[in-house]
């Protein structure tokens, strides 16, 4: 099944001018931004990480996990996998495009499949539309938006990972 075939959707002129190197370097500086808001909202209203969430035995454990490992298996299961799904349902049952839905339901159960704290889950969910529409918007140029997403994720996940090491 091809998703360029299932996607017609026009994005607003300044995004499809951008070079795809560009946007993945936005995207990345967006989502990081973000995160940098939510970290001091969590901060200031007292929402704390469960340390029995994310227990690691070495930092070179919790690096494979969090920078290889994840974006790999988070790609395939949100963007690859659920994008692709409802992409395909909405031409089938709804005999149109509808990628707006392939970008938020997603997004929704990536939010829920972090379930740090409640300011985490938003935070995620936000962080998500982002990257499914960068994945749609890469498909739709028919670039392998797969890998780009993976890149994107695990530079993501890097540098918070860096930033995490260094406090």
């Amino acid at each position: 099944m091809s998703t360029k075939r299932l996607i017609s959707f026009e994005p607003p002129s300044f995004i499809q001018r951008l070079n795809t190197f560009k946007l993945l370097l936005i995207v990345l500086l967006a989502n990081l931004i973000l995160s940098s808001v939510f970290a001091i909202l969590r901060q200031k209203y007292g929402y704390s990480m469960d340390p029995k969430m994310l227990n690691f035995d070495s930092v070179l454990e919790e690096f494979i996990v969090v920078v290889v490992v994840a974006p790999v298996f988070e790609t395939v299961v949100f963007q690859y996998f659920m994008i692709t799904l409802m992409l395909f349902l909405a031409q089938r049952f709804f005999k149109r495009d509808l990628a707006a839905f392939a970008i938020i339901l997603p997004a929704i159960c990536f939010g829920f499949s972090h379930t740090y704290n409640n300011l985490y889950v938003l935070n995620t969910f936000l962080a998500a539309l982002m990257i499914n529409y960068f994945y749609i918007l890469v498909k739709s140029r028919n670039q392998n938006a797969f890998i780009l997403t993976v890149i994107l994720h695990a530079l993501y996940n890097f540098s918070v990972f860096g930033l995490k090491q260094m406090a």
